[in-house]
Parts: C-alpha cells; sequence; structure tokens
C-alpha cells in the first residue's frame, strides 16, 4: 500500500489505497499469477519434461486463482443485477422470497465450503447444501421470470492429477498408456507374422486382418502422442481379387 507523496519513479503524487473489493484483490492475484507463466505447453516436448511439469503445476494454481475470482464475483453485490419485487401470494401461503434470498445463500455456503479443506465430509455436505439451494434459485427465477438476477457456480473437486505419471519403483501399473511406440509395433508386426502363414481367402485370415488394423490404428495413436514421426509401422495387407 502506498501513501500520499511524492514518487520519483512516476511523475505525479501517488493516491492513499484505503481498502480494495474483494473482486478487485482477486484480479489482481489473477494479473500477476498470469505473469509468472512458464511459457505454452510443448508438445514436442515429452508429458514428464521439467518444462511441461512447471506448466501444469502452474495451471493448477491458476485455477485456484479462477475460482478465488469466480467466488469473488458471484458475491460482489451490484445495483444493476438487483433482484425484481417477487409477485405477491396467496395469503395463509408461504412466502415467497425472491431469487436474491437464494443467492445469499449460496454466497454464504460458498464462503463456508472456501474455509473447509476441499473433498472433506463438510465440504461434501456444504456443497449438497449449496447444490439444493442454486435449484431451488433457478426454480425461483424460472417462476418469477427473473433473468437479471446472476446465480453463482457451485465450486466443483478437481481431479488430483489427471495424467500420473508411474513411479520408477513402486505402483507401476501395466496400462496400456506407459507403452513404448516398440510394443505395439512389435504387437502389429506379430500379426503380420501368423497372417503370412495362413490362406488369405480363410476366416482365420480376416480375423487376424482384423486385429491387425486395430493394432496398426492404436500404433499410430501412439506414434501422435509421443510426437514420433521416424518409427515405420508395417501396413496390414489386403486381400487381392478372388482367384477364378
Amino acid at each position: 500500500m502506498s501513501t500520499d507523496g511524492v514518487c520519483f519513479d512516476y511523475e505525479k503524487p501517488l493516491p492513499v489505497v484505503i481498502h480494495a473489493l474483494p473482486l478487485q484483490v482477486a484480479q489482481a492475484n489473477l494479473d500477476a499469477y498470469d505473469a509468472t507463466c512458464p511459457g505454452p505447453y510443448r508438445l514436442d516436448l515429452p508429458a514428464n519434461h521439467q518444462h511441461n511439469e512447471a506448466w501444469r503445476k502452474w495451471s493448477a494454481g491458476r485455477q485456484e486463482h479462477l475460482t478465488a475470482l469466480t467466488i469473488a464475483k458471484a458475491c460482489n453485490g451490484s445495483p444493476v443485477h438487483a433482484p425484481k419485487k417477487a409477485q405477491p401470494v396467496n395469503p395463509g401461503h408461504a412466502q415467497a422470497f425472491p431469487v436474491q434470498h437464494f443467492v445469499d445463500r449460496i454466497n454464504g455456503l460458498i464462503q463456508q465450503m472456501d474455509r473447509e479443506p476441499v473433498g472433506s465430509h463438510e465440504w461434501f455436505r456444504l456443497r449438497q447444501l449449496a447444490s439444493s439451494c442454486r435449484h431451488a434459485a433457478m426454480k425461483r427465477a424460472r417462476e418469477l421470470r427473473d433473468r437479471s438476477t446472476i446465480i453463482p457456480e457451485i465450486p466443483r473437486k478437481r481431479r488430483t492429477c489427471r495424467m500420473p505419471m508411474p513411479s520408477p519403483t513402486i505402483g507401476v501399473k501395466r496400462n496400456a498408456y506407459f507403452k513404448p511406440l516398440a510394443h505395439f509395433v512389435a504387437k502389429l508386426q506379430g500379426l503380420l507374422d501368423e497372417m503370412a502363414k495362413l490362406n488369405p481367402w480363410s476366416n482365420e485370415w480376416e480375423a487376424l486382418r482384423d486385429r491387425a488394423c486395430a493394432a496398426r490404428s492404436a500404433a499410430q495413436r501412439r506414434a501422435y502422442e509421443t510426437g514420433d514421426t521416424t518409427t515405420p509401422i508395417p501396413e496390414v495387407p489386403r486381400r487381392g481379387p478372388r482367384p477364378k
């Protein structure tokens, strides 16, 4: 925070900053975090490369700043989005609350969720309450033909890791995702060798050809994922014209 007076880096005197709205703070935090971007994600590098790991970590942190900005926008009351007056209800019936009543409850529940660890039982309980309240808010907005009141979104639990890389010692999954391109090429070549031993007009040859086409598609996909343009992928033979 700055004080009144002459700043020699800036020609004019700086004003006193009394306070900043949560929306301004969240926007400033997001802008400052965007300035620390390590650069775009490099598809020509492997997924576990140091640059891509740094970008993935930065992207996860940016998502938290975006969530904070969304909550700040939802909690930022604005006279433009003031609720319309509710239609009068019949005497003796329940009071018809305006949409803003539900929006205030949702914002309070979102703020309580923000204080709890994400994924805990209390966090999920508050999220269930907020989802029910949001459903009621949307229903009341439809009843009142209210298109101006903004109903905030409920934050969701993000998946921690979308593409886990295997540990070299423990917990190595036998998953096709971790197998190199050579594995798929070897499997395709084995099927082609089996096809070479059979009569091309037999049903077994046709079944093996279907499997070989699927194996070649998998090999091409893995070559595209790893950016490999040098490893040759063998072609699958076709049947020629039927002999007369």
